[in-house]
């Protein structure tokens, strides 16, 4: 062989696909290649006579030699061609080639590449299996998803696939993967294994490798001979890096055959490909976790947020453990030192009656929550309950408190127990749900608030228009009372004054259920009772340990069975007008809101006092005025009617005293009987009527000053009622008397002419209201009048009594209901009482007549 054909064999062996050099229809030099695609050994190639007439199809030759002619020609033919070339064997064989002028060959010689195109089309067959299953995973909604769609369309082609997963230094097969190398690392690592034992340098590439000597590099890297693993692994896998976020996450490993570098550009881009899908999966995990998460909290909101009525928070809590599939939970409210269980689904009774109130001054998982503000997971005991002192786990929680706060509050506790682990996303989701109750809590705690102010509001002005509208101080003061309890939701309140004298405090009103009949000891104001305390210091006193405290009267403590108590002062002006006292049966700390309340509510009451005193004292002026005004009036009638009866005395008395002087002498004179006797008698009655008429006129007439002295009750009235019964004549016999004197009124201070006078009236009148017969009463009696102690004088008879049109009428004078009365007789009797600076009045009966006379004992 020539030098030169040494030179262009070396040169056409270097060419990485089928080529040959030839010159006219015989070849100069052929490579390796293109004898393995013809099936033709070098020699046979080299010594054909006519190369295109023996590796070329019969068929194709015409075009060919055409094609040949217009290039001689010197026409434009494009160098690149397509034809079906002929194996030794007389197969066709799709191909295309490529010519061009070889100088180097010498005069006419042509440079001839030949591409198989049956592996052309295997490789596109390839690709665009790779595109088919990167479009299906662009379907998949699922990582798990991803994958196994991508693994059943490539095993499908032949090929067999291994996915995976690395996580800081780490690695490990994902479930479904396969192979020698697969099973061997599962061998020795079950779980993940360190990515430094077993070098796999493409694992972070995301170009796609050609491993082109797979049992060898298999061989390398798990220290074990070569065959081994000659015909358990194809010769050729390709490997790429699959990228999630920017970051290596997966690896994908095909092997099988027909895989070259081509093959491995493509895989690369379908590793990107399915890093993509797999993001997209990841977000729309992400986005049905959320989901999932929204409409758990949505549920528990909608059920939370009416918190503060009836079920809401059974149903709220009922909704988290089907939505979660959560076996039990509970959600507390936290007080100052404990949590208290508001409700709770899936625990059992005992349990449930053990965690009424967990202390949070002890080592427990929820103390350790509420205090450092972040979600403690524990276990369960041996009893399956949520163990106080469990030990905290991290591998697999299965209990977990969360604290339920707001901004940066603890309001509360959820606790929820699953028997299974508790995962991440249930965490996640509990955590989510346990802000929106945070809030559902703060906001049922501020509408109770609002409400309780409302309440409050609406008391207060309850308070003020019934209290800054009453008549009387009296009115005030049991309104006060009531409202007072309605207002701190106290069982009993009561009302205390400071007495005329200013040194104890007495009950003048109450509100709450009746005691018994006993008398309430005054409170002196200088002891240390919590109202003597109030009232001195102008503050607010509580206790809630009534029994022990020392400010608490012990009788009082066991009479009102009082726990606690708080008394707040009526200031006005700042000026002590009395306290308010309020009880309780049960422990009860009043705090800084029942004080603020208390505190407005006193300020309306002491001012509604005041306003009731000055209207009280306004009334009692005008009262004054208007007696005094009646009095002026009264004693300028009684004036004038003084110089009318000493007239009237005057000119009738001397004729009276005529006329008795004129029947007295015909009576001696003439010694009448029959009609001038009973004529006689007429005339004499008359004038003595006439005589105690006028002598009733000048009585009224004349001015009242009683002498006082002490009197012997019994017998003034016993005198009283004989004189009576003289004047009565007949009528008196058929009135029966009763009298009552009590020994604490057997002497009083009065004018005995006086009160004589009036008691003869009044049991003259009763005497002549029963002329067919009847009972009179009189009975004496201790008794109070304006604070002084007073005899009360009760006249009652069983007579007709006094019509209701007269009854306005009676004490003036003039008036009369009888035929022949002055109308002087009540009148006087009302004079001689006011003189005595006592009172006067007619009681309302059905029947019979009732007059009650007040007198003060000491005059």
């Amino acid at each position: 062989m020539s030098e030169s054909a040494i030179d262009l064999d070396t040169i056409v062996e270097g060419i990485p696909i089928a080529a040959c050099i030839y010159r006219g229809p015989r070849a100069l030099a052929v490579n390796r290649r293109l004898c393995a695609l013809t099936g033709y050994t070098r020699e046979e190639i080299l010594g054909s006579a006519n190369l295109f007439k023996d590796f070329v199809m019969p068929e194709e030759m015409e075009r060919l030699a055409a094609r040949a002619r217009a290039r001689a020609h010197g026409d434009n033919v494009p160098d690149d061609y397509e034809f079906t070339g002929r194996s030794k064997a007389g197969l066709p064989i799709p191909a295309r080639a490529r010519v061009s002028p070889f100088p180097a060959g010498g005069p006419g010689a042509v440079l001839w590449l030949c591409t198989d195109e049956s592996e052309r089309s295997k490789l596109g067959a390839i690709i665009r299996l790779f595109v088919d299953a990167s479009v299906a995973a662009q379907h998949e909604t699922t990582e798990e998803g991803v994958f196994g769609v991508v693994r059943e369309k490539l095993e499908a082609h032949g090929l067999r696939v291994s996915f995976v997963e690395l996580q800081g230094g780490r690695f490990r097969f994902l479930p479904g993967s396969s192979g020698p190398f697969v099973q061997a690392v599962q061998a020795l690592h079950p779980g993940w294994a360190e990515l430094s034992a077993f070098p796999l340098r493409a694992s972070s590439s995301s170009q796609g490798t050609l491993i082109d000597d797979l049992p060898g590099m298999l061989s390398q890297i798990l220290k074990r001979p070569r065959n081994d693993f000659a015909g358990l692994a194809a010769e050729r896998a390709v490997v790429t890096a699959i990228p999630v976020d920017g970051e290596a996450r997966y690896v994908l490993a095909c092997s099988g055959s027909g895989l070259d570098n081509a093959i491995a550009n493509a895989f690369g881009l379908f590793g990107r490909q399915l890093g993509a899908a797999l993001e997209t999966a990841r977000g729309l995990t992400l986005l049905r976790r959320s989901n999932r998460e929204l409409l758990v909290v949505n549920e528990v909101a909608s059920a939370s947020a009416r918190l503060g009525s009836g079920r809401a928070l059974s149903e709220a809590l009922q909704q988290l453990v089907g939505s979660l599939a959560i076996d039990s939970v509970a959600l507390f409210r936290r007080d100052e030192r404990e949590l208290v269980l508001l409700d709770q689904q899936g625990f059992d009774k005992t349990w449930a009656a053990t965690a009424q109130r967990l202390p949070l001054g002890d080592a427990s998982p929820w103390a350790e929550a509420a205090s450092s503000g972040e979600r403690v997971l524990f276990a369960l005991d041996a009893l399956g309950h949520a163990s106080p002192q469990g030990a905290r786990v991290s591998a697999s929680p299965s209990c977990v408190a969360i604290p339920l706060r707001v901004r940066d509050d603890v309001n509360g506790m959820l606790l929820a127990v699953r028997r299974a682990q508790l995962t991440e996303d249930d965490l996640r989701t509990l955590s989510t749900v346990a802000s929106q109750m945070a809030v559902s809590l703060e906001n049922v705690a501020l509408l109770e608030q609002a409400q309780r102010r409302v309440e409050e509001l609406s008391l207060l002005l309850e308070l003020g228009q019934e209290i800054l509208g009453a008549p009387d101080s009296g009115t005030v003061l049991e309104v006060a009372a009531r409202l007072f309890a309605r207002l701190l939701h106290c069982p009993r309140a009561y009302v205390l004054l400071p007495n005329a004298s200013g040194t104890s405090l007495y009950v003048a009103a109450s509100a709450g259920p009746p005691l018994p009949d006993v008398p309430l000891v005054p409170l002196p104001l200088d002891g240390t009772s919590l109202s003597a305390r109030a009232f001195q210091s102008r503050a607010p006193q509580s206790t809630i340990d009534a029994p022990h405290d020392v400010r608490v009267p012990q009788e009082l403590a066991q009479r009102f069975q009082c726990r606690s108590s708080l008394a707040v002062p009526l200031l006005s002006h700042d000026r002590p007008v009395g306290v308010i006292a309020l009880i309780e049966a049960g422990e009860r700390l009043f705090g800084p809101e029942d004080l603020r309340v208390s505190a407005h509510a006193a300020q309306l009451v002491a001012t509604a006092i005041d306003s009731a005193r000055l209207h009280e004292d306004l009334r009692t002026s005008y009262g004054e005025l208007a007696r005094a005004q009646a009095e002026l009036v009264s004693r300028e009638r009684l004036a004038a009617l003084g110089e009318l009866s000493a007239s009237i005395a005057h000119e009738v008395r001397n004729p009276l005293g005529v006329i008795f002087n004129s029947v007295g002498s015909l009576r001696r004179i003439l010694k009448p009987q029959g009609d001038v006797e009973l004529l006689l008698g007429i005339v004499g009655e008359e004038a003595d009527r006439l005589n105690r008429m006028v002598g009733d006129l000048l009585d009224y007439s004349r001015p009242l000053q009683p002498a006082l002295q002490p009197v012997q009750l019994r017998a003034l009235v016993e005198e009283a009622l004989e004189s009576s019964r003289k004047q009565a004549g007949p009528l008196a016999e058929a009135v029966e008397t009763k009298l009552h004197i009590g020994r604490d009124v057997s002497t009083v201070r009065a004018d005995e002419r006086l009160l004589r006078q009036a008691l003869v009236n009044l049991f003259l009148n009763a005497m002549q209201a029963m002329p067919r017969g009847g009972r009179l009463v009189v009975d004496a009696r201790l008794a109070d009048l304006s604070g002084a102690a007073a005899v009360k004088i009760v006249i009652a008879d069983t007579g007709p009594g006094v019509p209701a049109e007269a009854r306005a009428r009676i004490w003036q004078p003039f008036f009369t209901t009888k035929a022949t009365g002055t109308g002087l007789g009540l009148a006087v009797v009302k004079r001689i009482v006011e003189g005595h600076r006592g009172r006067i009045e007619l009681s309302d009966k059905e029947s019979g007549a009732e007059f009650r006379l007040l007198l003060p004992l000491g005059g």
